[in-house]
């Protein structure tokens, strides 16, 4: 029979193993927790950006805006350059053409991105409008075909994250 009258004893050199391994699991653990995290930040805004860019074109190329006649009107709630949809009106897209870059922004509800819209016709730029940037974040680029002065037309919209 084997007496087990010694104590058991933890040496210094099974605690610092011990102490190291937990401490490289956490960092591992942390880094990848903080990874995730970002890529799961930066899809949510490329998912917010395009949810955006979507919503705007959509409603410039579908709607006539908030108030329908905003083009004679000082006050605009929100633009919108259609007469039917996907068929354009030329006072709204003169007017749209006038209008204030910021003001459009704000009331599009598009203030944390730059964009630029293109209305062309015929190979030639009807409109150009807004700011692009040198080195975005990302650029959400969506284009429709419409009917602008009862011709085909195409719309080109990009939204871009500073």
């Amino acid at each position: 029979m084997i007496e087990l009258n010694a104590r058991g004893q933890a040496s210094t050199f099974d605690i610092f193993i011990s102490i190291t391994v937990f401490v490289l699991l956490l960092g591992t653990s942390f880094v990848i927790w903080n990874d995730n995290f970002d890529s799961i930040r930066k899809e949510s805004r490329f998912d917010n950006a395009r949810f955006a860019a979507v919503n705007v074109l959509n409603n410039f190329v579908s709607t006539p805006g908030v108030p329908t006649n905003w083009e004679n009107l000082v006050s605009v709630e929100m633009y919108g350059l259609a007469k039917k949809r996907n068929i354009l009106s030329n006072e709204k897209v003169l007017a749209f053409n006038a209008a204030d870059y910021n003001s459009i922004k704000e009331k599009m509800n598009i203030e944390g991105f730059e964009f630029t819209f293109t209305l062309i016709q015929d190979g030639n730029s009807i409109i150009d409008k807004g700011f692009s940037l040198a080195d975005p974040e990302f650029v959400i680029g969506i284009e429709r075909v419409v009917e602008y002065d009862d011709r085909p037309a195409k719309v080109f919209f990009r939204l871009y994250q500073p």
